[in-house]
Formats: structure tokens, C-alpha cells, sequence
């Protein structure tokens, strides 16, 4: 059983002691000092999803929302940002819920290799990336997660029309 002076300690020592099972507390629950730990069982098998987060020994998913319309639009791994402002008044209890967004701005790009202009909207950041990348086509062809199932699509329709191209 884990033992400490404090709760760093009893956490750190909770950490080595996960896969052993105590004595005198029931199943999924460690006794430290003052503190009941609670954790989910440790899976048998590893199931682990690309956005599981594992900390501890154990597995956490992903508990972000996808926003549907980044999903139609080039967003960059940007995500909306939920929290609270509080206001100016450091005295005052009052916090207003707030949400901030990405910058989406609608542009007009060319593909060389799909041969036609395409109207999308993305963020200042994508705009930066294809600049940095040369071209439209290089940045969508070189990213590796665009996390964006308008993204994805236009990867694929890209590397159809280049293997073709290459086949012949």
C-alpha cells in the first residue's frame, strides 16, 4: 500500500503501486495516508485510441468536442477555447462564461494538381502554413493530421490524380 508524508508523495507512490493490489481496500480503490485514490481498472488488452491520453498508468480518452464546421473548413489544429472573463474588478466574484474562436477568413485558392480554384475558409494560421509550404498543394499533400474531413478529401482526390499520373 502506497505510504507518504504528503500528497505528492502518496500520488508519486500511488503511481508504483497501481498494479498491486492492496489488502484492505476494495478493488479500483488505493488507501494513502488521509487520501482515497479512485481509478478505473487497467485495461487487459490496450485499446488506445490516437487521442487517448494516458497518465498514471491509466487510460483517459480525448474529451474534446469536434466542431462541425471545422470539419468542413481548414482550421489548422485550432480549436475553440471555452473558460471565463473575469472582470476588471479583481475584488468581484462575477465571471462571465466566454468562448473564444479562430480566426476563420474565407480566401480563394488554386490547386495546381486538382487544376481549379476552390473558395474555403480557413484560418490566418493555415494562410501562414501555405505560405510557408510554397503552395496550396504542398501544404494539404506534407501535413500529416489536417483533422478536417475537407482536408482529407482533398489529400486523397490529390494523390488519385498524382499516382494516375505516375502510372502512365
Amino acid at each position: 500500500m502506497p505510504v507518504g508524508n504528503n500528497g505528492l508523495r502518496c500520488f508519486i507512490n500511488l503511481n508504483q503501486h497501481l498494479s498491486e493490489s492492496p489488502h484492505s481496500s476494495p478493488p479500483g480503490q488505493h488507501h494513502c495516508h488521509k487520501h482515497l485514490h479512485l481509478h478505473a481498472p487497467l485495461p487487459v488488452k490496450s485499446t488506445r485510441a490516437a487521442g487517448d491520453h494516458i497518465m498514471f498508468g491509466i487510460q483517459f480518452a480525448q474529451l474534446r468536442h469536434v466542431c462541425g464546421r471545422s470539419q468542413r473548413q481548414l482550421w489548422g489544429n485550432k480549436k475553440i477555447i471555452f473558460g471565463v472573463k473575469s472582470s476588471d474588478d479583481k475584488r468581484s466574484p462575477i465571471k462571465s462564461p466566454r468562448r473564444w474562436e479562430p480566426n476563420v477568413i474565407q480566401k480563394t485558392v488554386y490547386s495546381q494538381i486538382l487544376d481549379r480554384r476552390m473558395k474555403i475558409k480557413m484560418t490566418a494560421r493555415v494562410l501562414r502554413c501555405i505560405d510557408k509550404a510554397g503552395s496550396f498543394d504542398n501544404y494539404i499533400l506534407n501535413t500529416k493530421s489536417l483533422n478536417s474531413e475537407l482536408g482529407e478529401k482533398l489529400k486523397a482526390e490529390m494523390k488519385a490524380i498524382l499516382n494516375s499520373h505516375n502510372k502512365t
